[in-house]
């Protein structure tokens, strides 16, 4: 039952972002509903959408959904789950459904969950330190 919502509700975004220019897509209400005053920090994550919107099929967004909801995760060592790392925003859907499923299958994996972000909008709205904390996981990392 949560399938088929969220594909009707992905398949009514991509049909909201057909045939729209970015600055429309920007200027949408629900857009503004789900990002509050935020909806500029997810400015490349619309314009990514608005250019393949007119290439997804029934089918391709059936597979995206489908993908979601049938994940299965894979097995990693323990050491390999200590170099693995999981940023959420604290309000965000993944945060509240998946992170108690990630946190069971990987016990040793790094957690970060920022404070008031929502779906995005951390690495979005604060892309330089986003990328700064990257860079130092990758530069201590063994691998």
């Amino acid at each position: 039952m949560q399938k088929d919502f969220m594909r009707f509700k992905f398949s009514t975004m991509i049909r909201i972002f057909r045939d729209k220019s970015i600055d429309e897509a920007m200027n949408m209400k629900f857009l503004k509903q789900f990002a509050g005053d935020k909806v500029n920090s997810l400015r490349p994550m619309i314009e990514s959408l608005v250019a393949i919107a007119p290439y997804l099929t029934k089918n391709t967004i059936k597979n995206e959904v489908e993908c979601c909801y049938t994940f299965d995760f894979p097995e990693l060592s323990e050491e390999m789950q200590k170099c693995t790392y999981f940023f959420y925003g604290e309000d965000e859907k993944a945060y509240k459904t998946c992170y108690k499923h990630v946190k069971k299958a990987y016990p040793n994996a790094n957690y970060r969950v920022e404070k008031g972000q929502g779906h995005i909008t951390y690495a979005c709205e604060f892309t330089n330190e986003y990328v700064k904390k990257l860079k130092n996981i990758i530069n201590k990392s063994s691998l």
